[in-house]
Protein backbone atom coordinates (compact mmCIF):
# COMPACT_ATOMS: atom_id res chain seq x y z
CA UNK A 1 0.00 0.00 0.00
CA UNK A 2 1.10 3.66 -0.95
CA UNK A 3 1.73 6.29 1.47
CA UNK A 4 -0.88 7.97 -0.38
CA UNK A 5 -3.28 4.72 -0.37
CA UNK A 6 -2.81 4.32 3.55
CA UNK A 7 -3.87 8.14 4.23
CA UNK A 8 -6.67 7.72 1.69
CA UNK A 9 -7.83 4.76 3.92
CA UNK A 10 -7.11 6.67 7.42
CA UNK A 11 -9.39 9.71 6.20
CA UNK A 12 -12.11 7.26 5.20
CA UNK A 13 -11.95 5.72 8.73
CA UNK A 14 -12.27 8.77 10.44
CA UNK A 15 -15.02 10.30 8.89
CA UNK A 16 -17.12 6.67 9.00
CA UNK A 17 -16.41 6.99 12.40
CA UNK A 18 -17.64 10.57 12.47
CA UNK A 19 -20.98 9.67 10.75
CA UNK A 20 -21.67 6.57 12.81
CA UNK A 21 -21.00 9.16 16.12
CA UNK A 22 -23.54 11.52 14.70
CA UNK A 23 -25.81 9.10 13.66
CA UNK A 24 -25.69 7.74 17.39
CA UNK A 25 -26.30 10.99 18.97
CA UNK A 26 -29.22 11.68 16.46
CA UNK A 27 -30.71 8.73 17.46
CA UNK A 28 -29.79 6.49 20.22
CA UNK A 29 -29.32 9.64 22.57
CA UNK A 30 -31.72 12.33 21.11
CA UNK A 31 -34.02 11.47 23.93
CA UNK A 32 -31.40 12.20 26.16
CA UNK A 33 -30.64 15.34 25.16
CA UNK A 34 -33.97 16.44 24.31
CA UNK A 35 -34.36 15.70 27.99
CA UNK A 36 -31.00 17.40 29.15
CA UNK A 37 -31.98 20.85 27.25
CA UNK A 38 -35.43 20.87 28.74
CA UNK A 39 -34.40 20.49 32.22
CA UNK A 40 -32.23 23.15 31.48
CA UNK A 41 -35.38 25.80 30.86
CA UNK A 42 -37.41 23.76 33.43
CA UNK A 43 -38.88 25.21 36.45
CA UNK A 44 -40.16 22.96 39.23
CA UNK A 45 -41.67 25.11 42.22
CA UNK A 46 -42.89 23.58 45.31
CA UNK A 47 -46.83 25.13 46.28
CA UNK A 48 -46.89 24.78 50.09
CA UNK A 49 -50.07 24.11 51.93
CA UNK A 50 -51.85 26.29 54.58
CA UNK A 51 -51.50 24.86 58.29
CA UNK A 52 -54.57 25.11 59.55
CA UNK A 53 -55.32 27.68 62.40
CA UNK A 54 -55.97 27.13 66.18
CA UNK A 55 -58.99 29.18 67.72
CA UNK A 56 -60.03 29.07 71.07
CA UNK A 57 -63.59 28.77 72.24
CA UNK A 58 -64.43 31.95 71.26
CA UNK A 59 -62.67 32.14 68.20
CA UNK A 60 -59.79 33.88 69.17
CA UNK A 61 -56.33 33.15 67.06
CA UNK A 62 -53.74 31.27 69.05
CA UNK A 63 -51.57 29.81 66.06
CA UNK A 64 -51.79 30.75 62.09
CA UNK A 65 -49.82 31.03 59.12
CA UNK A 66 -49.91 33.68 57.02
CA UNK A 67 -48.95 34.13 53.53
CA UNK A 68 -45.48 34.97 53.08
CA UNK A 69 -43.09 35.63 49.57
CA UNK A 70 -39.86 33.81 49.23
CA UNK A 71 -37.23 35.39 46.79
CA UNK A 72 -34.62 33.29 44.97
CA UNK A 73 -32.23 33.47 41.98
CA UNK A 74 -31.00 31.70 39.31
CA UNK A 75 -27.58 33.89 38.88
CA UNK A 76 -27.35 32.38 35.09
CA UNK A 77 -30.20 34.37 34.19
CA UNK A 78 -29.02 37.76 35.73
CA UNK A 79 -28.43 39.76 33.86
CA UNK A 80 -24.57 40.94 34.20
CA UNK A 81 -25.22 44.78 34.19
CA UNK A 82 -27.99 44.47 36.31
CA UNK A 83 -26.79 42.81 39.43
CA UNK A 84 -25.91 46.40 41.08
CA UNK A 85 -29.40 47.30 40.48
CA UNK A 86 -30.62 44.41 42.27
CA UNK A 87 -28.96 43.86 44.79
CA UNK A 88 -29.67 47.95 45.68
CA UNK A 89 -33.40 47.43 45.12
CA UNK A 90 -33.75 44.04 47.42
CA UNK A 91 -31.17 46.03 50.24
CA UNK A 92 -33.74 48.91 49.80
CA UNK A 93 -36.77 46.65 50.52
CA UNK A 94 -35.46 44.13 53.15
CA UNK A 95 -32.15 45.46 55.13
CA UNK A 96 -29.04 42.95 54.52
CA UNK A 97 -25.73 43.30 53.31
CA UNK A 98 -25.18 44.83 49.58
CA UNK A 99 -21.85 42.58 49.34
CA UNK A 100 -24.03 39.20 50.28
CA UNK A 101 -26.19 40.27 47.73
CA UNK A 102 -24.04 40.95 44.89
CA UNK A 103 -22.46 37.39 45.78
CA UNK A 104 -25.45 35.60 45.57
CA UNK A 105 -26.54 37.13 42.39
CA UNK A 106 -23.59 35.99 40.58
CA UNK A 107 -22.37 32.45 42.36
CA UNK A 108 -21.96 29.70 39.97
CA UNK A 109 -22.53 26.06 39.66
CA UNK A 110 -25.83 26.68 40.67
CA UNK A 111 -29.53 28.07 39.60
CA UNK A 112 -31.15 28.21 43.01
CA UNK A 113 -29.94 30.60 45.48
CA UNK A 114 -32.61 32.19 48.35
CA UNK A 115 -32.69 36.10 48.34
CA UNK A 116 -35.30 36.84 50.71
CA UNK A 117 -37.10 34.38 53.34
CA UNK A 118 -40.61 35.17 54.71
CA UNK A 119 -40.69 38.25 52.83
CA UNK A 120 -44.00 40.80 52.76
CA UNK A 121 -45.99 40.02 49.89
CA UNK A 122 -46.70 43.22 49.00
CA UNK A 123 -43.23 44.55 49.53
CA UNK A 124 -41.99 41.37 47.38
CA UNK A 125 -45.04 42.21 44.50
CA UNK A 126 -43.39 45.68 44.39
CA UNK A 127 -39.70 44.37 43.81
CA UNK A 128 -41.19 41.90 41.12
CA UNK A 129 -42.70 44.94 39.29
CA UNK A 130 -39.37 45.90 38.60
CA UNK A 131 -38.85 43.13 36.28
CA UNK A 132 -35.97 42.21 36.22
CA UNK A 133 -34.61 38.92 34.69
CA UNK A 134 -33.28 35.99 37.38
CA UNK A 135 -35.50 36.88 40.05
CA UNK A 136 -37.90 34.27 41.13
CA UNK A 137 -40.83 34.68 43.71
CA UNK A 138 -42.88 32.22 45.67
CA UNK A 139 -45.86 32.19 47.35
CA UNK A 140 -45.46 30.07 51.23
CA UNK A 141 -46.89 30.85 54.65
CA UNK A 142 -44.91 31.06 58.13
CA UNK A 143 -46.76 30.40 61.33
CA UNK A 144 -47.27 32.77 64.06
CA UNK A 145 -48.36 32.75 67.44
CA UNK A 146 -50.41 36.46 68.07
CA UNK A 147 -50.71 36.34 71.89
CA UNK A 148 -46.92 35.39 72.34
CA UNK A 149 -47.34 33.47 75.60
CA UNK A 150 -50.83 33.13 76.08
CA UNK A 151 -51.33 29.00 76.01
CA UNK A 152 -47.55 28.87 74.91
CA UNK A 153 -47.44 25.40 76.39
CA UNK A 154 -51.11 24.40 75.40
CA UNK A 155 -50.49 25.23 71.82
CA UNK A 156 -46.90 24.27 71.45
CA UNK A 157 -44.72 25.30 68.36
CA UNK A 158 -43.78 23.96 65.69
CA UNK A 159 -39.47 24.18 65.19
CA UNK A 160 -36.82 25.74 62.45
CA UNK A 161 -37.50 22.77 59.95
CA UNK A 162 -41.43 23.18 60.15
CA UNK A 163 -41.97 20.46 61.73
CA UNK A 164 -44.59 20.26 64.78
CA UNK A 165 -42.90 19.99 68.62
CA UNK A 166 -44.86 20.19 70.89
CA UNK A 167 -48.00 20.59 72.76
CA UNK A 168 -51.23 20.39 70.41
CA UNK A 169 -49.40 21.62 66.97
CA UNK A 170 -47.88 18.11 67.75
CA UNK A 171 -51.18 16.27 69.15
CA UNK A 172 -53.12 17.75 66.09
CA UNK A 173 -50.45 17.67 63.74
CA UNK A 174 -52.36 14.84 61.11
CA UNK A 175 -55.23 17.35 60.98
CA UNK A 176 -53.27 20.65 61.03
CA UNK A 177 -51.07 19.37 58.40
CA UNK A 178 -51.95 19.41 54.68
CA UNK A 179 -50.21 18.31 51.16
CA UNK A 180 -47.91 20.28 49.12
CA UNK A 181 -49.05 21.08 45.14
CA UNK A 182 -46.50 21.45 42.56
CA UNK A 183 -46.06 23.50 39.35
CA UNK A 184 -43.42 22.95 36.52
CA UNK A 185 -43.38 25.18 33.62
CA UNK A 186 -40.84 26.04 30.76
CA UNK A 187 -38.51 29.04 30.55
CA UNK A 188 -37.04 31.09 27.61
CA UNK A 189 -33.57 32.18 27.71
CA UNK A 190 -34.67 35.39 29.21
CA UNK A 191 -36.40 33.39 32.24
CA UNK A 192 -39.49 34.49 31.34
CA UNK A 193 -42.38 31.22 30.67
CA UNK A 194 -42.70 29.63 26.85
CA UNK A 195 -46.20 30.82 26.10
CA UNK A 196 -47.42 26.90 24.94
CA UNK A 197 -44.93 25.45 26.75
CA UNK A 198 -45.05 23.02 29.69
CA UNK A 199 -47.19 24.32 32.63
CA UNK A 200 -48.20 21.63 34.82
CA UNK A 201 -50.39 22.69 38.26
CA UNK A 202 -51.32 20.39 41.04
CA UNK A 203 -52.70 22.42 43.74
CA UNK A 204 -51.97 22.18 47.55
CA UNK A 205 -54.43 20.98 50.03
CA UNK A 206 -54.50 23.18 53.17
CA UNK A 207 -55.00 21.86 56.52
CA UNK A 208 -58.16 21.76 58.72
CA UNK A 209 -58.49 24.45 61.34
CA UNK A 210 -59.43 23.54 65.08
CA UNK A 211 -61.09 24.87 67.66
CA UNK A 212 -60.17 24.03 71.65
CA UNK A 213 -61.80 24.63 74.91
CA UNK A 214 -59.15 27.39 76.34
CA UNK A 215 -60.93 30.69 76.71
CA UNK A 216 -57.48 33.26 76.46
CA UNK A 217 -58.50 35.48 79.14
CA UNK A 218 -58.77 32.64 81.78
CA UNK A 219 -55.58 31.63 80.37
CA UNK A 220 -53.77 35.39 80.92
CA UNK A 221 -54.81 35.71 84.16
CA UNK A 222 -54.05 31.92 85.45
CA UNK A 223 -50.55 32.42 83.98
CA UNK A 224 -50.35 36.22 85.52
CA UNK A 225 -51.29 34.63 88.91
CA UNK A 226 -49.01 31.92 88.39
CA UNK A 227 -45.76 33.86 87.78
CA UNK A 228 -46.66 36.37 90.57
CA UNK A 229 -47.03 34.25 93.32
CA UNK A 230 -43.56 32.12 92.31
CA UNK A 231 -41.83 35.28 92.40
CA UNK A 232 -42.91 35.80 95.69
CA UNK A 233 -42.34 33.03 97.07
CA UNK A 234 -38.76 31.68 95.66
CA UNK A 235 -40.56 28.21 94.79
CA UNK A 236 -39.44 26.14 91.72
CA UNK A 237 -42.62 26.46 89.86
CA UNK A 238 -46.49 26.83 89.62
CA UNK A 239 -49.28 25.48 87.36
CA UNK A 240 -53.06 25.49 87.21
CA UNK A 241 -55.76 23.52 85.39
CA UNK A 242 -59.44 24.37 85.35
CA UNK A 243 -62.33 22.08 83.22
CA UNK A 244 -65.80 22.00 83.19
CA UNK A 245 -67.14 18.98 85.04
CA UNK A 246 -70.18 18.25 83.45
CA UNK A 247 -68.42 18.14 79.75
CA UNK A 248 -64.48 17.87 80.75
CA UNK A 249 -63.68 20.98 78.58
CA UNK A 250 -60.13 21.86 79.71
CA UNK A 251 -60.89 25.58 80.22
CA UNK A 252 -57.41 27.21 81.08
CA UNK A 253 -54.07 24.73 81.50
CA UNK A 254 -50.70 26.51 82.58
CA UNK A 255 -47.26 26.35 84.05
CA UNK A 256 -44.71 28.03 84.45
CA UNK A 257 -41.86 28.56 83.14
CA UNK A 258 -43.55 30.42 79.83
CA UNK A 259 -41.34 31.24 75.99
CA UNK A 260 -42.47 32.84 73.01
CA UNK A 261 -43.16 30.19 70.27
CA UNK A 262 -42.86 32.78 68.02
CA UNK A 263 -39.10 33.08 68.86
CA UNK A 264 -37.86 29.99 69.75
CA UNK A 265 -34.59 31.25 69.79
CA UNK A 266 -34.92 32.70 72.79
CA UNK A 267 -36.07 29.47 74.46
CA UNK A 268 -33.64 28.81 77.77
CA UNK A 269 -35.36 26.17 79.73
CA UNK A 270 -36.89 23.43 77.73
CA UNK A 271 -39.39 22.83 80.82
CA UNK A 272 -41.28 25.43 79.43
CA UNK A 273 -42.30 22.80 76.60
CA UNK A 274 -43.70 21.08 79.34
CA UNK A 275 -47.67 21.29 80.20
CA UNK A 276 -47.10 20.25 84.48
CA UNK A 277 -50.74 20.26 85.12
CA UNK A 278 -50.43 17.13 82.39
CA UNK A 279 -46.55 15.93 82.43
CA UNK A 280 -45.90 16.11 85.47
CA UNK A 281 -46.81 14.24 89.20
CA UNK A 282 -46.47 15.00 92.47
CA UNK A 283 -47.53 13.71 95.39
CA UNK A 284 -50.99 16.44 96.49
CA UNK A 285 -51.24 16.04 100.08
CA UNK A 286 -54.62 16.63 101.32
CA UNK A 287 -56.55 17.78 98.41
CA UNK A 288 -57.35 13.83 98.31
CA UNK A 289 -59.09 14.14 101.11
CA UNK A 290 -62.82 14.74 100.01
CA UNK A 291 -62.20 11.34 97.89
CA UNK A 292 -61.64 9.32 100.95
CA UNK A 293 -64.89 11.11 102.59
CA UNK A 294 -66.98 10.72 99.26
CA UNK A 295 -66.35 7.29 99.08
CA UNK A 296 -67.40 6.04 102.69
CA UNK A 297 -70.26 8.51 102.51
CA UNK A 298 -71.37 6.80 99.28
CA UNK A 299 -71.20 3.56 100.86
CA UNK A 300 -73.33 4.39 103.83
CA UNK A 301 -70.63 4.19 106.20
CA UNK A 302 -70.97 7.38 107.40
CA UNK A 303 -72.24 11.48 107.19
CA UNK A 304 -71.12 14.44 107.13
CA UNK A 305 -72.40 15.02 110.50
CA UNK A 306 -71.42 11.75 112.20
CA UNK A 307 -69.09 12.53 115.33
CA UNK A 308 -66.19 10.68 115.93
CA UNK A 309 -63.15 11.35 118.75
CA UNK A 310 -60.34 11.33 117.09
CA UNK A 311 -57.15 11.34 118.97
CA UNK A 312 -54.07 13.04 119.13
CA UNK A 313 -51.78 10.62 116.58
CA UNK A 314 -52.57 7.40 114.66
CA UNK A 315 -50.47 4.72 113.71
CA UNK A 316 -50.22 4.26 110.15
CA UNK A 317 -47.64 1.29 109.26
CA UNK A 318 -44.51 2.10 111.53
CA UNK A 319 -45.90 5.60 111.35
CA UNK A 320 -47.23 7.85 113.73
CA UNK A 321 -49.48 10.09 112.14
CA UNK A 322 -50.65 13.62 113.70
CA UNK A 323 -52.58 16.54 112.44
CA UNK A 324 -50.60 20.08 111.96
CA UNK A 325 -53.52 21.56 114.90
CA UNK A 326 -51.42 20.02 117.54
CA UNK A 327 -53.92 18.54 120.49
CA UNK A 328 -53.07 16.94 123.55
CA UNK A 329 -56.27 15.23 124.13
CA UNK A 330 -58.97 13.42 122.01
CA UNK A 331 -61.80 15.86 120.21
CA UNK A 332 -64.89 15.47 118.88
CA UNK A 333 -64.96 15.61 114.84
CA UNK A 334 -67.13 14.76 111.87
CA UNK A 335 -66.35 14.26 108.68
CA UNK A 336 -66.93 17.96 107.76
CA UNK A 337 -64.85 19.05 110.73
CA UNK A 338 -61.89 16.85 109.31
CA UNK A 339 -62.39 18.61 106.41
CA UNK A 340 -61.81 21.94 107.61
CA UNK A 341 -59.04 21.08 110.26
CA UNK A 342 -57.67 19.14 107.29
CA UNK A 343 -57.14 16.18 109.97
CA UNK A 344 -54.80 13.20 108.97
CA UNK A 345 -56.01 11.57 112.09
CA UNK A 346 -59.81 11.58 111.15
CA UNK A 347 -59.02 10.80 107.30
CA UNK A 348 -57.10 7.70 108.53
CA UNK A 349 -60.05 6.61 110.35
CA UNK A 350 -62.33 7.13 107.74
CA UNK A 351 -60.46 5.25 105.50
CA UNK A 352 -59.97 2.68 107.87
CA UNK A 353 -64.16 2.63 108.15
CA UNK A 354 -64.01 1.80 104.18
CA UNK A 355 -61.55 -1.14 103.89
CA UNK A 356 -58.37 -1.30 102.08
CA UNK A 357 -60.59 -3.30 98.98
CA UNK A 358 -63.44 -0.68 98.45
CA UNK A 359 -60.76 2.20 99.06
CA UNK A 360 -59.10 0.99 96.45
CA UNK A 361 -62.16 0.65 94.04
CA UNK A 362 -63.31 4.02 94.54
CA UNK A 363 -59.72 5.35 93.57
CA UNK A 364 -59.75 3.52 90.74
CA UNK A 365 -63.12 4.85 89.53
CA UNK A 366 -62.27 8.19 90.53
CA UNK A 367 -59.08 7.72 88.12
CA UNK A 368 -56.49 8.51 90.72
CA UNK A 369 -53.40 6.63 89.26
CA UNK A 370 -54.55 5.80 85.81
CA UNK A 371 -54.54 7.85 82.32
CA UNK A 372 -57.09 10.65 81.98
CA UNK A 373 -56.72 10.13 78.21
CA UNK A 374 -56.61 13.45 77.93
CA UNK A 375 -55.56 14.61 74.14
CA UNK A 376 -52.08 16.48 74.68
CA UNK A 377 -49.12 14.69 74.41
CA UNK A 378 -46.56 12.75 76.88
CA UNK A 379 -49.23 12.82 79.68
CA UNK A 380 -47.51 11.64 82.97
CA UNK A 381 -49.64 8.51 84.14
CA UNK A 382 -47.31 7.47 87.52
CA UNK A 383 -47.79 3.53 88.99
CA UNK A 384 -50.64 3.72 92.02
CA UNK A 385 -50.19 0.76 94.01
CA UNK A 386 -52.92 -1.66 93.52
CA UNK A 387 -55.07 -3.40 96.12
CA UNK A 388 -52.97 -6.20 95.82
CA UNK A 389 -49.75 -4.01 96.01
CA UNK A 390 -51.20 -2.12 100.13
CA UNK A 391 -49.30 -2.41 102.63
CA UNK A 392 -49.45 -1.46 105.98
CA UNK A 393 -48.93 2.03 105.22
CA UNK A 394 -52.31 2.20 102.70
CA UNK A 395 -54.07 4.46 104.82
CA UNK A 396 -50.97 7.26 103.94
CA UNK A 397 -52.79 7.93 100.49
CA UNK A 398 -56.17 8.57 102.06
CA UNK A 399 -54.56 12.04 102.78
CA UNK A 400 -52.68 12.03 99.97
CA UNK A 401 -48.99 10.68 101.11
CA UNK A 402 -47.15 7.99 99.30
CA UNK A 403 -49.40 8.29 96.16
CA UNK A 404 -48.18 10.43 93.07
CA UNK A 405 -50.70 12.06 90.58
CA UNK A 406 -50.78 13.93 87.79
CA UNK A 407 -52.78 17.94 88.67
CA UNK A 408 -55.39 17.10 85.87
CA UNK A 409 -56.33 13.60 87.47
CA UNK A 410 -56.84 15.58 90.85
CA UNK A 411 -59.44 18.08 88.62
CA UNK A 412 -60.90 15.37 87.14
CA UNK A 413 -61.48 13.32 90.56
CA UNK A 414 -62.64 16.29 92.31
CA UNK A 415 -64.87 17.34 89.52
CA UNK A 416 -66.83 13.94 90.00
CA UNK A 417 -68.29 15.81 93.28
CA UNK A 418 -68.71 18.86 91.44
CA UNK A 419 -70.83 16.61 88.10
CA UNK A 420 -73.28 15.00 90.40
CA UNK A 421 -71.01 12.18 90.94
CA UNK A 422 -69.79 11.43 87.17
CA UNK A 423 -66.82 10.99 85.73
CA UNK A 424 -65.87 12.97 82.22
CA UNK A 425 -63.08 12.72 80.19
CA UNK A 426 -60.45 15.46 80.32
CA UNK A 427 -60.37 17.11 76.98
CA UNK A 428 -58.76 20.40 74.23
CA UNK A 429 -60.32 19.72 71.42
CA UNK A 430 -63.85 21.51 70.46
CA UNK A 431 -63.91 21.04 66.58
CA UNK A 432 -62.31 19.99 63.64
CA UNK A 433 -63.47 22.67 60.84
CA UNK A 434 -66.60 23.31 61.49
CA UNK A 435 -67.31 19.77 62.70
CA UNK A 436 -68.19 19.74 66.42
CA UNK A 437 -66.51 16.94 67.77
CA UNK A 438 -68.69 14.57 70.50
CA UNK A 439 -67.28 12.61 73.67
CA UNK A 440 -69.12 9.95 75.36
CA UNK A 441 -70.90 10.36 78.32
CA UNK A 442 -69.98 10.67 81.85
CA UNK A 443 -69.35 7.64 83.82
CA UNK A 444 -70.75 7.32 87.38
CA UNK A 445 -69.42 7.03 90.11
CA UNK A 446 -71.31 8.68 93.62
CA UNK A 447 -74.59 8.91 93.52
CA UNK A 448 -75.62 12.54 93.24
CA UNK A 449 -76.49 12.45 96.89
CA UNK A 450 -73.31 11.81 98.62
CA UNK A 451 -72.52 14.41 95.72
CA UNK A 452 -74.08 16.89 96.95
CA UNK A 453 -73.28 16.20 100.48
CA UNK A 454 -69.33 16.78 100.14
CA UNK A 455 -69.96 19.69 98.00
CA UNK A 456 -71.21 21.44 100.97
CA UNK A 457 -68.91 19.71 103.02
CA UNK A 458 -66.14 21.49 101.15
CA UNK A 459 -67.63 24.72 100.94
CA UNK A 460 -67.62 24.66 104.69
CA UNK A 461 -63.64 24.47 104.51
CA UNK A 462 -64.04 27.93 102.88
CA UNK A 463 -66.82 29.24 105.49
CA UNK A 464 -65.20 27.68 108.73
CA UNK A 465 -61.94 26.30 107.62
CA UNK A 466 -58.51 26.55 106.72
CA UNK A 467 -59.70 27.04 102.91
CA UNK A 468 -60.61 30.82 104.11
CA UNK A 469 -58.07 32.45 101.53
CA UNK A 470 -59.98 31.07 98.73
CA UNK A 471 -63.31 32.82 99.52
CA UNK A 472 -64.65 34.87 96.24
CA UNK A 473 -67.27 38.14 97.77
CA UNK A 474 -70.80 37.34 96.41
CA UNK A 475 -70.35 33.06 95.61
CA UNK A 476 -71.04 30.34 97.67
CA UNK A 477 -67.49 28.16 96.98
CA UNK A 478 -66.16 24.89 98.02
CA UNK A 479 -62.31 23.90 98.11
CA UNK A 480 -59.57 21.97 100.14
CA UNK A 481 -56.74 22.96 100.66
CA UNK A 482 -53.29 20.83 100.22
CA UNK A 483 -49.65 20.21 101.67
CA UNK A 484 -47.91 17.56 100.81
CA UNK A 485 -44.41 16.66 101.95
CA UNK A 486 -42.04 17.02 99.08
CA UNK A 487 -40.38 13.25 98.66
CA UNK A 488 -36.28 13.73 97.84
CA UNK A 489 -35.53 10.29 95.06
CA UNK A 490 -31.82 11.32 95.90
CA UNK A 491 -32.00 10.56 99.89
CA UNK A 492 -35.17 8.19 100.11
CA UNK A 493 -36.99 10.52 102.74
CA UNK A 494 -39.73 13.51 102.72
CA UNK A 495 -38.74 17.03 103.17
CA UNK A 496 -38.82 18.63 106.32
CA UNK A 497 -38.93 21.97 105.36
CA UNK A 498 -39.94 21.97 101.66
CA UNK A 499 -43.62 20.98 100.57
CA UNK A 500 -45.80 21.20 97.81
CA UNK A 501 -48.65 23.72 98.11
CA UNK A 502 -51.90 23.22 96.51
CA UNK A 503 -55.39 24.34 96.33
CA UNK A 504 -58.52 22.71 95.22
CA UNK A 505 -62.60 24.00 94.35
CA UNK A 506 -64.81 24.57 92.43
CA UNK A 507 -67.92 27.51 92.08
CA UNK A 508 -70.56 28.12 92.60
CA UNK A 509 -71.22 25.29 95.19
CA UNK A 510 -74.69 24.77 94.28
CA UNK A 511 -74.43 24.33 90.21
CA UNK A 512 -70.68 23.85 90.08
CA UNK A 513 -69.15 25.17 86.48
CA UNK A 514 -65.26 25.05 86.67
CA UNK A 515 -63.20 23.18 88.85
CA UNK A 516 -59.80 24.73 89.40
CA UNK A 517 -56.66 22.74 90.46
CA UNK A 518 -53.63 25.05 91.21
CA UNK A 519 -50.19 23.70 92.84
CA UNK A 520 -46.71 25.16 93.67
CA UNK A 521 -43.48 22.90 93.82
CA UNK A 522 -41.11 23.38 96.01
CA UNK A 523 -42.01 25.71 99.14
CA UNK A 524 -40.26 26.58 101.54
CA UNK A 525 -41.62 26.24 105.62
CA UNK A 526 -41.49 30.33 105.24
CA UNK A 527 -44.26 30.30 103.16
CA UNK A 528 -46.14 26.96 103.76
CA UNK A 529 -48.85 28.25 105.88
CA UNK A 530 -50.18 30.88 103.00
CA UNK A 531 -51.79 28.06 101.58
CA UNK A 532 -52.41 29.10 97.46
CA UNK A 533 -56.23 29.87 98.40
CA UNK A 534 -55.76 33.47 97.14
CA UNK A 535 -54.16 33.10 93.24
CA UNK A 536 -56.76 30.17 93.15
CA UNK A 537 -59.88 33.11 94.16
CA UNK A 538 -57.81 35.25 91.57
CA UNK A 539 -58.30 33.01 89.03
CA UNK A 540 -61.36 31.32 90.08
CA UNK A 541 -63.00 35.13 90.02
CA UNK A 542 -61.90 35.58 85.89
CA UNK A 543 -63.46 32.24 85.51
CA UNK A 544 -66.71 32.85 86.41
CA UNK A 545 -66.73 36.77 85.18
CA UNK A 546 -66.05 35.05 81.75
CA UNK A 547 -68.32 32.62 82.10
CA UNK A 548 -71.24 35.10 83.40
CA UNK A 549 -72.15 33.56 86.13
CA UNK A 550 -74.72 34.89 88.61
CA UNK A 551 -73.57 35.30 92.11
CA UNK A 552 -74.85 33.21 94.59
CA UNK A 553 -78.14 34.12 95.89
Amino acid sequence: MTRFQFLEMGFGLAFLVAALRTAWWQTVKSGDLASAAKAERTQDVTLPYRRGAIYDRNGVVLAQSISVVTISTDPTMVKSDQVEKIAQAIKQRFGGSLDEYREELTRANTRNVTLVEAADPDVAADLESLGYAGLYYTDGYQRVYPLNEVACSVIGCINNDGDAASGLELQYDSILSGTDGSRTRELGITGGVIVGGEDEYVAPIDGLDVRISIDVDMQRTAQEALADTVEQWGCDSGCAVALDPATGEILLCASTPTFDPNHLERLTDSDALGLKPITSAYEPGSVLKPLTMAAAINEGLTTADTEYWVPTSIQVGSDTVKDAEARTEATSMTPTNMLEHSSNIGTVMIADILGAKKFSEYFDAFGIGSSTGVDFPYEDTPHVKSYSEYDGAWESMAFGQSVSVSPLQVARAIGVIANEGLRTDPHFLVAVGDQDVTYADGTRVLTTATAESVCWMMNSVVTNGYGYTGAIEGYNVAAKTGTGERYDATTGTYSTDHYVVSFVGFAPTEAPVAVLYVLFDNVDETHELLTAGSPWATIMQRVLTKLNVAPSA
